[in-house]
């Protein structure tokens, strides 16, 4: 339900909680990354397409694929996107600083927009802009890029 100033309260209680849920994930994988990280992968797809199972079917929609043709797109989707994507992140999640892969984690989602406007002609509303535009500045400020401090380690404590 909308609260002051129109916000709605129930989408900003569920973006906090999806923040939650995926810094779990990620801390799992990053675990699972240093052992079986296929296993980890597989187990993880198949839970969460579990999960949107029975959600689809508590609404009563359907995840039947509308045509022949789609049915390949999805194929290569799963394929590079979540198999192999996901293998290569959760073998070298481990190699990387926890701050520094939240940050290159942040990519994808703001990257996917801008792909579907390039490529699937999308169309981006002013908010959706701004938020990519957000995410963008707030990875390039964060990864070291922008105004600041030297990062030489003239700024560390003790040097």
């Amino acid at each position: 339900p909308p609260g002051p100033e129109g916000l709605d309260r129930t989408g900003i209680l569920l973006g906090i909680v999806t923040g939650f849920c995926y810094a779990g994930f990620l801390i799992i994988l990053r675990r699972a990354g240093r052992g079986n990280a296929a296993a980890a992968i597989a187990i993880t797809s198949l839970a969460g397409g579990a999960l949107l199972g029975c959600a689809v079917s508590a609404r009563g929609d359907s995840l039947a694929i509308p045509a022949p043709g789609a049915l390949g797109t999805l194929l290569l989707l799963a394929l590079v996107a979540q198999c192999i994507g996901w293998l290569m992140i959760s073998q070298h999640l481990p190699r990387v600083p926890a701050s520094r892969a939240g940050l290159v984690l942040l990519i994808q989602p703001a990257l996917a927009m801008v792909g579907g406007a390039i490529w699937c002609a999308e169309r981006l509303d002013g908010a959706q802009t701004a938020g990519v535009a957000l995410t963008l500045a707030a990875i390039w400020l964060g990864g070291g890029a922008g105004p600041g401090p030297a990062r030489d380690g003239a700024g560390k404590i003790g040097a």
